[in-house]
């Protein structure tokens, strides 16, 4: 179970459900001058890709989340290294009933069925896209 769900929290990571986080209102000043009445976007896979936060950031590598690994604390409560379903006061409430529904999806897609690449299929590109969420640049099957 625990590698379930490092598979998950790293899944998320590579590709989030969105690529911003929802407007916040600036109260303070941090580092950067910004306006008290700004509204502040931020732009999420800049924070996964990050070399500073993550070792090799951009590969996909389920076992940082594992407890021997890197931080897994994705609440934002010990630093924010991941802003999944927001952090702080403003956290999602789903955020243990969402993760817990992928862990349960990817767990029984595993059973049920046997994975393997199509012959015919040329490799598939995990690259995403910008729409109204984030989607798939390819798809493997097109029609």
């Amino acid at each position: 179970m625990p590698y379930l769900q490092a598979f998950v929290k790293e899944l998320l990571q590579k590709h989030p459900l969105t690529y911003f986080s929802l407007t916040h209102a600036s109260v303070e000043a941090m580092k950067l001058d910004v306006p008290p009445d700004a509204n502040l976007e931020l732009f999420l896979p800049t924070i996964a890709e990050d070399e500073r936060l993550w070792l090799k950031s951009l590969e996909f590598n389920p076992e940082r989340f594992i407890s021997s690994g890197e931080m897994t604390d994705i609440t934002g409560l010990a630093g924010i290294r991941m802003i999944l379903f927001g952090a702080g006061r403003r956290i999602c409430p789903s955020l243990a009933m969402g993760t817990t529904h992928i862990s349960l999806m990817v767990a029984w897609m595993v059973q049920a069925f046997e994975w393997r690449l199509h012959p015919a299929e040329p490799k598939l590109d995990f690259q995403d896209t910008v729409e109204w969420t984030v989607v798939m640049k390819r798809y493997s099957r097109e029609g």
